[in-house]
């Protein structure tokens, strides 16, 4: 079964045209590749435990394929890093020559 794309910028203007101007996207990995590609992010949070989970089957937070050199990578500059009882909590933003 075929998924279906959903255009981004189309349901960004609706929301403009709502006078909607802040969006919290709290999505999967192929959501978020998606914001990040057509490069409708303004600011990235994340919230880290400290717990280590992984393996091969372990899930990116960002999906798609992976950058084949690091200059292709999404650049971003950290912000703000705060300690929320044992966890950190880390923002960041698109560097501007990105």
């Amino acid at each position: 079964m075929p998924t279906e794309q959903i255009n981004l910028n189309n349901v960004m203007e609706k929301l403009a045209e709502r006078n909607i101007q802040s969006l919290y996207v709290e999505g999967g990995a192929t959501v978020h590749q998606s914001f990040l590609k057509q490069k409708l992010v303004d600011e990235c949070h994340w919230y880290i435990a400290p717990k280590l989970l992984g393996g091969q089957d372990a899930q990116s937070a960002v999906g798609g394929n992976s950058p084949q050199w690091m200059k292709d990578a999404f650049n971003l500059t950290f912000v703000k890093v705060e300690q929320l009882g044992e966890d950190l909590k880390i923002i960041a933003v698109p560097k501007e020559d990105s």
